[in-house]
């Protein structure tokens, strides 16, 4: 009975901690490589981009957000709704689908800017550099990585540093209620 009281003790003051620490310092270095990878940043000019909706877009609006990107004509219909899917309805994130004025623009959670003048198409060519098909903008508008989703591990990569870069969003208070 004295072992196991005495082996109960050691797992709680050594092994538990030793355990935690472990997960803890691999969640670290995950992070500082991540933003390792995203630290590079590049300016992007912004022109006022219309909607298909015809809204205008303009570089205020985007600024203070963060900003997914993608070709609409190069990314597969389930990978932008897996984009939206990770990262919800949030105050501080959009998505842009640039894609030609003939290409449809149904899905939800994201503004279609139909490429039809050499602004556009020179924003495409500024965020979708080489074989790249989706970008990472911060919330001053600067990219931040390059992704090519046809690649299998790209989208993977593009929500890791989509969390790692864009801060949680600050939930309510919880307030208990006391009875009286």
């Amino acid at each position: 009975m004295r072992l196991i009281k005495t082996i109960t003790v050691v797992a709680l003051v050594v092994l538990l901690p030793a355990i935690s620490w472990y997960y803890l310092s691999k969640g670290a270095e995950w992070r500082k490589s991540g933003l390792k990878e995203i630290s590079q940043r590049t300016q992007v000019t912004i022109p006022d981009l219309i909607t298909h909706d015809s809204l205008t877009v303009s570089r205020e609006d985007l600024f203070g957000n963060y900003v997914i990107a993608v070709d609409g004509q190069l990314v597969a219909t389930s990978q932008s709704e897996k984009i939206v899917e990770q990262f919800g309805v949030r105050n501080n994130m959009r998505f842009l689908m640039i894609h030609p004025p003939t290409a449809p623009s149904a899905q939800e959670g994201w503004l279609h800017i139909p490429c039809t003048d050499s602004d556009c198409e020179a924003l495409a060519g500024e965020l979708f550099p080489g074989q790249t098909n989706a970008a990472l903008l911060d919330d001053s508008l600067q990219l931040r990585q390059s992704y090519n989703l046809r690649e299998v591990d790209e989208l993977k990569r593009l929500i890791e540093h989509g969390a790692i870069l864009v801060p949680p969003e600050k939930r309510d208070e919880i307030e208990l209620v006391r009875g009286k």
